[in-house]
């Protein structure tokens, strides 16, 4: 006997084939739940960019600074680590302020972020020409520019 798609068992033999229905139904339906499962799963399941850009969200300068801060190590090392094991990947890195200044102001302090960032990245060994830095200014803001917490999430960079 063999098992054909669709549920379909046949009989080949001397005689003509005997083709009868299979009732697969209960397999089907547990295949399915397991699909689900691993959807779900799989969608707790960070990306490598997603885990380094969670990095960088601590990666927070100061107002109207772009230095890097010591307590910032940890988190750059993590950007570090993810530049190495993707070696001859471009890296984009894009700057980004609070609304406090004006659009030209904030455009040269964004993109100073990104390049220290590129700064330690190949201060680290990390070829130049592999990261490409990108200015946003305060255009893409993750928090309201309305607290003083808000304005301090904006301040940040982060990797495309």
């Amino acid at each position: 006997e063999k098992m054909w798609r669709f549920g379909l068992t046949g009989r080949l033999g001397k005689s003509s084939p005997e083709i009868k229905a299979v009732d697969n139904s209960a397999d089907i339906a547990a295949l399915k739940k397991e699909i689900e499962a691993l959807k779900l799963e799989m969608g707790s399941v960070k990306t490598e960019k997603q885990i380094v850009n969670e990095a960088l969200s601590n990666v927070q300068f100061d107002f109207d600074k772009s230095d890097l801060k010591p307590e910032m190590a940890p988190y750059l090392l993590k950007v570090l680590e993810y530049a190495r094991k993707h070696d001859g990947e471009k890296i984009v890195l894009t700057g980004n302020t609070d609304n406090v200044g004006t659009d030209a102001y904030n455009t040269a302090l964004a993109m100073q972020r990104a390049d220290a960032i590129k700064s330690f990245l190949v201060a680290n060994g990390i070829d130049q020409s592999r990261i490409q830095v990108i200015s946003l200014g305060a255009s893409h803001p993750i928090a309201s520019n309305d607290t003083d917490v808000g304005r301090a999430i904006n301040r940040r960079t982060e990797i495309q």
